[in-house]
């Protein structure tokens, strides 16, 4: 290329090169010296800023550091998937785990709080390698876990969906956390139409108790066992689980099931359960 570019401006390569010696014509001359050492001296300052930085090892890293003692973990911090099943029970194990979701994505914003705190101070100030698979742990639970509460459930949404200080989330963990929150929705819209359910059973069952049976044609008992039928998994439910659900006889359920109707001796009738 420097051949090239001497012959383009019609010089050998060997003019070219002794046009090139001597001082620079540059305003702003390269000066590799002076460079070195405004490095040398932000670095100085640096460490000065670090020596007084006291660092103090928390209980729980020293708790995981003192459970994961007799396991090899150097430079596997960033690759739990790496480390034995031992090792990870240990580490599992060395402090309490969050009860819920919600806990979990508490703990991992503590951890990353953490980090980028000893980072600002000085490079070697950083979570051990024991702290850093138990963060990957508690991350995994926190994006795929299944919430149990609405509560579990808003707070992932806040956390994966957010971008605010010390959530260092990567793109894939974010998108694995927005399928969990899909499910978690999908999950709760089902199990409030069980709830639904539920409460019309015992208002039925409430209402035969105190002596006020509730009355329905065959047509609406049908109907109603038909509604509980085309739910998802009803495939999967019990004939008396059907029952209950529709609020009808067993008997009923078997017929409907079965049939796609209920019998003509049940036709038209008004019949408390």
């Amino acid at each position: 290329m420097a051949e090239k570019m001497a012959h383009a401006a019609g010089l050998s390569f060997e003019a070219a090169a002794r046009m090139a010696d001597g001082p620079s014509k540059s305003d702003n001359p390269f000066d590799f010296g002076r460079m070195w050492a405004d490095f040398e001296r932000a670095q100085r300052a640096k460490a000065e800023e670090a020596a007084r930085y006291r660092f103090e090892e928390t209980a729980h890293e020293r708790m995981l550091r003192e459970a994961s003692a007799s396991f090899n973990l150097e430079g596997r911090g960033t690759y739990p998937q790496s480390v034995g099943r031992k090792a990870l029970r240990a580490i599992k194990d060395a402090i309490p785990w969050p009860a819920n979701i919600a806990d979990a994505v508490r703990e991992v914003e503590a951890w990353d709080a953490l980090e980028c705190e000893r980072r600002v101070r000085w490079d070697k100030y950083r979570l051990g390698d024991a702290a850093m698979i138990r963060r990957g742990l508690v991350l995994d639970y926190a994006i795929r876990g299944r919430a149990r509460s609405t509560r579990d459930a808003t707070a992932r949404a806040r956390w994966v969906l957010g971008r605010e200080a010390f959530t260092s989330l990567s793109e894939f963990d974010r998108e694995i956390g927005c399928e969990t929150m899909l499910s978690d929705f999908e999950r709760m819209a089902e199990r409030l139409g069980a709830v639904t359910r539920e409460n019309r059973i015992l208002k039925v069952k409430r209402a035969a108790s105190e002596g006020h049976p509730d009355r329905r044609t065959s047509a609406e008992k049908r109907a109603a066992v038909e509604t509980v039928l085309r739910q998802p998994g009803a495939d999967k439910l019990s004939l008396r689980q059907i029952a209950d659900a529709a609020g009808v006889s067993h008997e009923t359920a078997r017929k409907v099931r079965a049939f796609g109707k209920v019998s003509k001796n049940d036709s038209g009738a008004v019949r408390p359960d």
